[in-house]
């Protein structure tokens, strides 16, 4: 699997370098944006329609865009890609010490550990789904203008 990892990160540093695609060469975190969550609702409408195939495809398109902008920040100079994978992995053994640490838990007492969990990494209190959704929603009114 890194095969294909390091094959699609190779790909897109290619495209964003200078000597690359005209249109990614000059794309920004800010600007690649809009493609990511447009491909997250792709992917997410081939999932809810069960089709595995458009669901194949459209993860494709999540990753690669998820990538292409950790590339840009790369490429700026703000953290590596390695950063992102290796704090992404740092992030799920650290939340899951019941699997990590073989300490059997029930479903009640892994919801309470998983609270403690980010509580000490600073999270707030969980957003109730009301409050997932209006948080969801002014993101998506932020970059509608880019739409008109």
């Amino acid at each position: 699997m890194s095969d294909s990892f390091n094959r699609l990160y190779e790909v897109i540093k290619t495209l964003i370098s200078p000597n690359g695609c005209p249109w990614d060469s000059v794309q920004t975190p800010e600007s690649m944006k809009k493609y990511l969550v447009e491909e997250t609702f792709e992917a997410l409408e081939a999932i809810v329609e069960g089709d595995v195939e458009h669901t194949k495809e459209e993860l494709g398109d999540v990753i690669m865009n998820a990538v292409e902008i950790a590339a840009l920040y790369e490429k700026q100079g703000k953290f590596s890609i390695d950063e992102v994978l290796d704090g992404a992995a740092e992030k799920i053994i650290r939340r899951h010490p019941h699997v990590f640490e073989k300490k059997e838990m029930t479903l009640e007492q892994l919801n309470v550990q998983w609270d403690k969990i980010k509580k000490s990494e600073g999270k707030k209190e969980k957003l109730s789904h009301e409050e997932k959704f209006a948080k969801m929603q002014k993101l998506l009114e932020s970059i509608a203008p880019e739409y008109k």
